[in-house]
């Protein structure tokens, strides 16, 4: 794959991509193959390509906010959850998905809570409605594993922690490499 990045202008602005001008531009792993990319830069304003630097980047914190009102996944809407044309709603709960990069796992959950959590990634705090084994459910569910699912719905909670209100699960989770992995909830 050869990827040209002719300026930030182009960018932007000829080719729609969702980005604002910048000194650095983001390349998607799935633009990439295992082995032979090439990048072209075309600098405009007398750069210096030897000062170019490719950095990796690995995410190291997950976080994810799904509501009980949230559609249930695809999979859960196939021909075994419906029955004369009605989903089967004890089957089609919404679900929260976790994932860390490739060769990561989910060393450590730092915040869970299914109520009516506040804030948003690294900035989560609990609501007036909380499940108080939030956090035990997300990390039975989760640690040590590189992908996880868990279901948003009281009877994966244990039951309804406030009732007539819709209920969230958010969740802020720490990936670590396999290599280095000291698992804690």
């Amino acid at each position: 794959m050869t990827i040209y990045v002719e300026s930030e202008w182009m960018l932007y602005c000829l080719l729609k991509l969702p980005i604002k001008p910048s000194f650095r531009y983001h390349i998607p792993r799935s633009w990439l193959k295992e082995s032979r990319n090439l990048l072209v830069l075309f600098e405009e304003t007398g750069g210096n390509p030897l000062e170019i630097v490719i950095k990796l980047y690995s995410t190291g914190v997950i976080c994810a906010q799904v509501s009980e009102s949230h559609y249930p996944p695809l999979r859960k809407l196939s021909s075994d959850y419906i029955s004369d044309g009605e989903v089967l709603s004890s089957r089609a709960n919404p679900e929260m998905f976790l994932h860390c990069d490739d060769g990561h796992v989910i060393s450590s959950v730092k915040f869970a809570s299914y109520g009516t959590p506040q804030g948003s990634c690294k900035k989560f705090s609990r609501g007036r409605c909380h499940a108080t084994n939030s956090l035990s459910v997300v990390s039975q569910a989760c640690l040590g594993k590189n992908s996880c699912t868990v279901e948003v719905s009281n009877s994966a909670f244990g039951g309804d922690p406030c009732h007539s209100i819709v209920k969230t699960l958010a969740v802020e989770a720490q990936c670590s490499s396999r290599s280095n992995i000291h698992l804690s909830a």
